[in-house]
C-alpha cells in the first residue's frame, strides 16, 4: 500500500480509472419502454422519506417497489395502509395480496367481495 499524500489522497497513479459497477445490481433503465416509470420511482422515494404519505392511486407502485428493493419499513406501511383503508379498488387489493403472500390481505379482500 502505497504511503498517503500531504493530502491524505491517493496518487493519481494509484486510484482506479474507474469505480467497479456492484454485483446484482437491481437498476432501471429509464428508456422509454415504460413512460410511468418516473413518476413510480419518484412515488416511492416520496414516501420512503416522509415527504407524501400513500395513496390509493400509489399503493399498488410503492408496494411493489418496496418489496423489490427490501424496504421492510415501506413494506409494513403499505400493508397497514391496504388493511385499514377500503378504498382501494379490490381488484388491486386482491391483485396485491397474492403476489406478495399476504393471506390477511387476500381474506380482507374476498370479505369485501362476499359483502357487496
Amino acid at each position: 500500500m502505497s504511503a498517503p499524500t500531504p493530502r491524505g489522497r491517493k496518487r493519481q497513479r494509484d486510484a482506479p480509472a474507474h469505480l467497479p459497477a456492484p454485483k446484482n445490481r437491481n437498476g432501471f433503465a429509464f428508456d422509454g419502454s415504460y413512460p410511468d416509470l418516473y413518476d413510480t420511482v419518484l412515488n416511492f422515494l416520496e414516501v420512503v422519506h416522509g415527504v407524501e404519505d400513500l395513496e390509493n392511486s400509489t399503493v399498488e407502485a410503492v408496494f411493489d417497489l418496496s418489496n423489490r428493493f427490501d424496504c421492510d419499513h415501506i413494506v409494513k406501511k403499505c400493508k397497514k395502509f391496504l388493511m385499514a383503508h377500503i378504498k382501494v379498488p379490490l381488484q388491486t387489493m386482491l391483485a396485491l395480496s397474492i403476489r406478495h403472500n399476504l393471506e390477511e390481505l387476500k381474506n380482507k379482500a374476498i370479505d369485501l367481495v362476499k359483502t357487496k
